[in-house]
């Protein structure tokens, strides 16, 4: 299986040069973790769009999907964009009514391994910013899997951190209307 190494661990075992100036890909994995990742190798080996790619291609699987989902990212990311089309996605083609309105996303000021905090090398974005996925996660999960009134249903879908301002705001649709 693929390893996930997210947190400040990230900047000691894949965020340096002997992993960033590594090559060949090919042993990328093995440079980084120590072993083969077989997850890696069949990237590897699938350099094309091709059956591989499409069996696990999330947006061919859209109108199998019949539970609400919480997504969260970072604007310091690489896929913020990916989030809020996959949310979309959902929202137009999930299996269920329950499903596609009960879509949410969380973007915040954070990256791909750092997913909470308040800032991003030399940019601090404030109090604001150290919000804590874990905590939206489990408001999500209180919600539907507890049966616990958590306001959820009362708030617009997406919330997005607001850089300048500083500030999180709530929003019902993407792309936004107008500008923030």
């Amino acid at each position: 299986s693929l390893s996930v190494v997210t947190g400040p661990s990230a900047r000691d075992t894949v965020l340096n040069d002997r992993v960033l100036r590594h090559l060949p890909l090919a042993t990328l994995d093995e440079a980084a973790l120590g072993r083969p990742i077989e997850t890696w190798k069949n990237w590897m080996r699938h350099q094309t769009y091709d059956e591989y790619w499409r069996s696990v291609d999330h947006r061919e699987i859209y109108e199998h999907v019949d539970v609400p989902m919480l997504q969260q990212g970072g604007w310091f990311d690489a896929y913020p964009g990916s989030t809020l089309r996959q949310w979309q996605g959902l929202r137009e083609r999930a299996a269920t009514p329950l499903a596609r309105a009960n879509q949410r996303v969380l973007i915040g000021p954070w990256s791909h391994e750092e997913e909470s905090g308040r800032s991003i090398g030399d940019l601090d974005f404030g109090p604001e910013a150290e919000s804590v996925v874990r905590e939206h996660e489990l408001r999500f999960y209180d919600h539907w899997l507890k049966g616990l009134d958590t306001g959820l249903g009362d708030e617009p879908p997406i919330s997005l951190f607001t850089m300048g301002t500083n500030t999180w705001r709530q929003v019902a649709q993407w792309p936004l209307p107008k500008p923030l």
